[in-house]
């Protein structure tokens, strides 16, 4: 089993030579300085000064070493990697290894098939890159991270970071962040769970205290009685507040670990809203659970692994049977208010047209972390945006930039594929209407602005079309006299 780390000089560890291993050793004391690819000449002769040392220390002699001296290493190009999914590689080989050691394998070499998508994880790279390097200056946020799966949990994209070859550091996996509002559908699940609410009971949103903490609502104001389907769309932070004294905070807890939350986090006041350590993976999981109709979906990377002979190792069950996590009533319900976020609420970014897209929106209080989850008949993705020193962005919301990257990527993803439904969503795609041209292919009723038509020239255009129009139909002048129209338009 190799990955994009067993790599070195475009070869397997074991296979490196003694010019490579030295250059290699010489990047410890400064691996920036000694880097081959930013100064070969630094490299080369830090790789010889090992080379004497390993000499002076007597592990070889200078013969065995002349060869090393004479023909120095040279790293191979990268470029044609660049587009190597990377982050995914990574963590594919920590799974495929835990695989290998718990069926004690001796071998050292091993076939791998995984999910990943390319043109799906090329899609992705771009939405998240291109919407950070877009908002970096004005909100003042570096780092992004997005997971997507298909509705059964297979990953199809993983982005950890806008640059690979920077920082390898993955925040999709190892970065474990506060999901702000998006914890919120771990919150209401368990609310309709326990309590038998439906998205049209009404609550009021109102000031509300525990012991000494009062959190309040985004815009400082409270609605008053609102549907909790209301609630949830506008991201109101007094009702679920409410609902976690109602169904108690470690049951709500409990449920967000059996969707699909693997960290362990404290039980505190503010745990409605979404003050825990998650990772984008888990919250990915997590929503997948209401894109599978309410089962267990955890996130899987590796469908089959054999031996170089052909010995299988591990085969993936795709109809090993799942756990039922939340009822169809709830999913229903669920599904239902999370499309309400897209069409209607703090998630309108979001919209894809033509597919039924859900999410929801997060943001912590201090603007470190901004988020949008959600999912279609087809995907499921988590996007987090936030800074690697954790400082605040620039009042970035999850309703922004995250969601702007959701949006983008959802809609490369459904080009020219069949659109699934959502359960509990009632929805149909828009019909495109297609007017039919004249019989010359003219329509004398449109004008086209010309490219170079200022914008005060263009309301001029309008408001002077809009009086022909007028005149036209009361039958003040007839088509013929139009004529002057055109002349008008060039005075412009």
């Amino acid at each position: 089993m190799v990955a994009a780390s067993d790599y070195y000089f475009g070869k397997k560890v074991q296979d490196i030579s003694l010019a490579e291993a030295a250059m290699l050793s010489g990047l410890f004391k400064a691996p920036t300085r000694y880097a081959p690819h930013v100064d070969l000449a630094a490299a080369r002769g830090r790789a010889n000064l090992v080379l004497s040392n390993l000499v002076a220390a007597g592990f070889l002699t200078e013969g065995q070493v002349t060869a090393a001296r004479r023909h120095p290493a040279t790293p191979i190009d990268r470029v044609a990697d660049a587009n190597s999914p990377n982050y995914f590689l990574d963590w594919a080989f920590v799974e495929a290894k835990k695989l290998i050691e718990a069926r004690n394998h001796t071998t050292n070499n091993f076939v791998v098939r995984t999910t990943i998508d390319t043109t799906l994880q090329k899609y992705a790279e771009e939405a998240v890159i291109s919407t950070v390097r877009e908002g970096a200056e004005q909100y003042d946020v570096e780092q992004a991270a997005m997971v997507v799966t298909d509705t059964k949990g297979a990953i199809r994209a993983m982005v950890g970071g806008t640059d690979y070859g920077k920082s390898q550091f993955n925040r999709a996996i190892v970065s474990t962040r506060q999901p702000g509002s998006a914890y919120k559908i771990f919150v209401y699940s368990e609310a309709f769970e326990q309590l038998g609410l439906t998205p049209s009971d009404m609550i009021t949103d109102r000031p509300v205290c525990i012991g000494d903490w009062c959190p309040q609502n985004y815009g400082r104001s409270y609605k008053g009685t609102v549907t909790l389907a209301s609630a949830f769309s506008q991201s109101l932070n007094t009702v679920p507040v409410t609902l976690s004294i109602k169904t108690g905070r470690d049951t709500i807890a409990a449920l967000s670990h059996r969707m699909g939350l693997q960290a362990d986090y404290p039980v505190t006041r503010s745990l409605a809203l979404g003050v825990a350590s998650v990772s984008v993976l888990d919250m990915t999981s997590s929503y997948a659970v209401l894109a599978n109709d309410g089962y267990k979906t955890p996130a899987f990377g590796i469908t089959r692994m054999t031996t170089l002979s052909g010995d299988p190792v591990f085969d993936l069950d795709p109809d090993a049977p799942r756990e039922r996590i939340l009822s169809e009533t709830t999913v229903a319900n669920m599904n239902y208010m999370l499309r309400g976020v897209v069409t209607g609420g703090t998630g309108r970014r979001a919209q894809v047209p033509g597919v039924p897209a859900l999410g929801k929106s997060g943001t912590t209080s201090s603007y470190r972390d901004a988020w949008f989850c959600g999912f279609t008949g087809n995907y499921v993705a988590a996007v987090w945006f936030g800074n690697d020193d954790y400082h605040p962005t620039n009042n970035l919301t999850g309703g922004n930039l995250p969601a702007m990257a959701w949006q983008k990527f959802m809609a490369y993803a459904h080009t020219n594929i069949d659109i699934k439904p959502v359960f509990g969503v009632d929805f149909v795609p828009e019909q495109t209407i297609i007017a039919d041209a004249d019989a010359d292919g003219t329509d004398t009723d449109i004008l086209e602005r010309p490219p170079s038509l200022t914008p005060e020239a263009a309301r001029k255009l309008v408001i002077l079309a809009n009086m022909f129009k007028a005149e036209r139909e009361t039958g003040s002048i007839t088509t013929e006299a139009s004529a002057p129209l055109p002349t008008a338009v060039e005075e412009l």
